[in-house]
Parts: C-alpha cells; structure tokens; sequence
C-alpha cells in the first residue's frame, strides 16, 4: 500500500467494517491479508535502474574505469546515438543474436548435449528415464558450463567463449542452477524450460538448442523450410517443418 493513500485506505476499511456489522449482524473477519507492498514497489523503481546501470558499464565505461572527463563524453555520444536510434516494439518473446550466437557456439564447443533414451536400455525398461524423453515434442537437454579464464586488465572472471556470446558470471549460473541429472525438460511446442534464465527473460539457450534439434530452426536461428515437390513439374510448394 503506497504511504501516500494510506491514510485514505485505512478509513475506507473502517467505514466497510461498520456497514459490513449493520448490515450482516455480525463483525467483518479478515480470511486473507497480503504483505506490505512496499518492497515490490521498490524492486519495481530498483530493478530499472539495475539494467540502465549494467548497459552504462557494458557500452560507456565497457567495464573499465574511466577519468570523468573521457567518462562524460562517451555518455554524451551514448545519450545521442540511443536517442537517435529506432528500437521497435516487440509483441513476442524472440532470441537475440547473442543468445543464438551462445546456443550456436555451446553446441559446437559440446556444452549442450541431448539425452538420448533407446526402448532397448536397461535404464529405459526399468524405468530410471523419463517417459517424456521419447515425446517429439520434449528434449532433455544437458548443459555444462564454459571454462572460465581470468582478465588481468578488466580484473574479472570470463568465460572462454568469444566477446559477443559471453554472459556475467550470475547470470550464466542461471543456465545451469538445479538442474537435475536428466537435463533441463525443454517442451518445443509450448516453448518452455524450467530453468532459472528462461523464467527471467523467457527465452533460453536450452530452447534454441532443443529447437535446433529437432529441426525447427537452423544453426542462425531460422525457421526450417522444406522443399515438397508435387507431381507436376515447374511447381514448388514451401512449407514449414
């Protein structure tokens, strides 16, 4: 509840307790009470502030410390190219090219691999895989974590992975954070992982490697076309897979 509306709140609720008494004859009980909603206010002003800050160090300062001088100039030119750049607005969650450079380069590296389940497994007939694993529609997915090598001159952990695919060191845990011994369930159809990243910006790498897998995009993360040829010759038709 805002401080501000506070006030006015809590003589409205002593108003709707005397009408709720004279009318129903009997006092007004409480089945439910939610938590002060201060701190989800805070979280909502904070957390904005916590990403214009992180594309500040990532573009302005490019994680280095800089003299004020050099330090304002670069935000001036940032604040002016920002300004001038048109930024559409997405109606639908879709993979920037880093994460599909990520999921590209991790499945060439070996990061990402499939669990693969045969009928014929011992561990398949006494029921140690799970039932979902033989779905189209379900990958399994295994991830493991890139080596990690340490920057002298940026004084920071990073990744052995090129520039453009390298993620902070929380947020790349989030990939791989309780995550069970079968792998992430990855559902293609419905677009969804249970992993900790896909929950905060609702795409993975663990998607665009499931979708890479069975056939829905390419390796640069585009819809797979296949060629039908018909009957009569001349005639092509393209559908999707």
């Amino acid at each position: 509840m805002s401080q501000l509306m506070q006030l006015h709140h809590a003589r409205a609720l002593s108003a709707l307790r005397k009408v709720y008494l004279a009318v129903m004859q009997k006092p007004l009980t409480v089945c439910y009470e939610m938590s002060d909603a201060d701190k989800a206010q805070r979280n909502a002003v904070d957390e904005p502030n916590k990403q214009y800050n992180a594309v500040l160090k990532r573009d302005v300062t490019v994680h280095c410390k800089l003299y004020m001088g050099v330090l304002l100039g670069r935000l001036v030119d940032w604040c002016r190219l920002e300004s001038a750049r048109a930024v559409p607005f997405a109606m639908a969650t879709v993979a920037d090219f880093r994460l599909q450079r990520r999921s590209r380069e991790m499945e060439r590296q070996g990061l990402q691999s499939e669990l693969v389940v045969s009928r014929h497994s011992v561990a398949f007939m006494i029921g140690e895989t799970p039932i979902e694993a033989m779905s189209p529609d379900v990958v399994y997915g295994r991830y493991v974590a890139a080596n990690r090598s340490y920057n002298e001159d940026l004084h920071r952990w990073n990744e052995d992975l090129p520039v453009s695919e390298q993620l902070g060191l929380n947020t790349a845990r989030m990939e791989m954070m309780d995550m069970p011994s079968t792998g992430w369930k990855v559902d293609v159809r419905l677009m969804a992982c249970p992993c900790r990243f896909f929950k905060k910006f609702a795409c993975c790498t663990h998607i665009l490697f499931a979708q890479s897998t069975r056939g829905h995009i390419d390796l640069f993360g585009r819809e797979r076309l296949v060629r039908c040829a018909t009957k009569k010759p001349g005639r092509l038709l393209l559908v999707k897979a």
